[in-house]
């Protein structure tokens, strides 16, 4: 979902941007601009001396359909969405905020003496330089793909290893979360999901990991929430499906969700039916019994007492989709009207009335440092399916991450793509994908029950976790 922008403003400060309306992107743009560029930024520092520059990292992703996601790495921003226009002569131009410390970039394509765009950024009557060169990803980050979906292409990447291998196909969960695991409207980047796909065809095992309806390079399918359903993210999915089902080089599909991905995929199973799906694997990752729902009704019972009725009317009617044009103050940001449509096809969906009409193989994964969801919501959601494999992994926090017990470490691998993704969670996924047993040394908590042996430490360690998260710690 896109949240509000209070929180996106705080980290762009350091930039002297305010943030502003967006423009209308140009509805096409020339193949010789589109790609990745790659290069420099030079930007007065007035407050270093008279003539002193400063030189940061800057590339530019390019969508053919005229819009760029922007990385100032030094200032913690990659994959910041902007609108392009073309003026005459073929003039790119386009702008980070708005008003008088907004940038205003412009530029254009020289071929001479080698291809690059270069062109001049303003803030005020301040003004700098910029150069990029083209820069194609290495082949560890995956193959380029799209595919063709409602309004579109959605794009991913697709890593292979050297022979035919079952195919995850990776699900982000809620927000600007794109294929590699990362949000805009966070500072840095994790890597999450790119650092889990790089472990995964180490193992053997193919991924496909996608930019979901509105985010990163498919942001054209949704430049704004009014045109988001939760529907059509199922769709989505299940067109991923259509275009692997039947290709050869996969010997099975799984669908890994994590948080909300794990919503959509389960939605997209029980909607195909048992005919379908059967040839079809769900793995569950960093997700509660919760449902947003809950959420949603506990913030409002929450409330104070005059907002109350309030809050329960709107919700009500977004669960019948019937809108609520004006909501008051208290509610204006979670039930804005450009989001309820979306609300409506999330809030009325959740993994606790899903699960048991799954009727495909399933394995649910936690992290024991998962500030997000506690271990005490991940059991009641391993109870629904008993037979189904139900793993902690040590160590693992909400972004799959391994890291120590302190919370700043925590919080750090949220924008820090140096913490590894978690070893155990790699080995499990790899193990369900293949058809293999689990290893015997995990932590199992199948069916929500706490190991019952002593035998490697199991209850000893799962008791442990179980412990600190049923009484809050964080």
């Amino acid at each position: 979902m896109r949240r509000t922008r209070s929180f996106l403003l705080a980290f762009l400060a350091f930039l002297g941007i305010a943030l502003g309306a967006e423009t209308a992107a140009s509805p096409s743009l020339p193949a010789s601009l589109v790609g990745r560029w790659e290069g420099r930024l030079l930007v007065p520092r007035p407050d270093l001396g008279q003539g002193r520059m400063q030189s940061d990292s800057f590339a530019l992703r390019i969508l053919s359909e005229g819009y760029a996601l922007v990385d100032l790495p030094e200032r913690n921003i990659f994959g910041f969405p902007v609108t392009l226009r073309l003026s005459a002569g073929d003039r790119l131009s386009f702008g980070l905020g708005a008003g008088p410390s907004g940038l205003r970039f412009e530029g254009g394509l020289l071929a001479e003496p080698s291809l690059r765009l270069s062109g001049e950024v303003a803030q005020g009557a301040v003004s700098g330089s910029w150069m990029l060169e083209p820069k194609a990803r290495g082949r560890d980050y995956g193959e380029s793909l799209g595919i063709a979906v409602r309004g579109g292409e959605l794009r991913g990447s697709l890593l292979l290893p050297s022979s035919p291998a079952p195919l995850v196909i990776l699900v982000a969960g809620s927000g600007q979360t794109d294929r590699d695991g990362n949000n805009y409207q966070v500072p840095g980047r994790s890597d999450s999901f790119r650092l889990l796909a790089s472990a995964l065809v180490r193992t053997g095992v193919a991924s496909f990991r996608y930019d979901r309806r509105g985010v990163g390079e498919s942001i054209a399918l949704a430049p704004d929430e009014s045109s988001l359903r939760f529907e059509d993210e199922i769709a989505d999915l299940g067109s991923i499906v259509d275009h692997f089902g039947q290709d050869p080089r996969f010997s099975s599909l799984v669908l890994v969700g994590q948080s909300d991905g794990a919503l959509v995929a389960a939605s997209l199973l029980v909607s195909r039916g048992r005919a379908v799906s059967a040839g079809l694997k769900l793995a569950i990752l960093a997700t509660g019994a919760t449902s947003a729902l809950d959420s949603f009704r506990k913030a409002i019972d929450g409330a104070p007492t005059e907002q109350r009725s309030e809050g329960r009317a709107i919700l009500a009617a977004v669960l019948a989709g019937r809108p609520w044009p004006h909501p008051s103050p208290y509610y204006a940001d979670f039930f804005r009207p450009s989001f309820q449509a979306y609300l409506t096809g999330w809030l009325n969906r959740d993994l606790k009335s899903l699960l048991p009409k799954v009727t495909s193989p399933l394995l649910l994964v936690q992290g024991d440092r998962d500030m997000q969801v506690e271990l005490g919501d991940f059991l009641p959601l391993a109870a629904i399916r008993p037979e189904a494999a139900a793993v902690v992994v040590p160590d693992m926090n909400h972004v799959l991450k391994s890291v120590p017990a302190e919370v700043d470490a925590n919080y750090a691998s949220f924008s820090n793509p140096d913490f590894p993704v978690a070893e155990d969670l790699v080995v499990s996924i790899a193990a369900f994908a293949k058809g293999e047993s689990l290893p015997a040394a995990l932590i199992r908590v199948d069916g929500g029950i706490l190991p019952g042996n002593t035998g490697s430490g199991g209850f000893a360690a799962a008791a442990s976790l179980f412990s600190a998260a049923t009484s809050g710690k964080k």
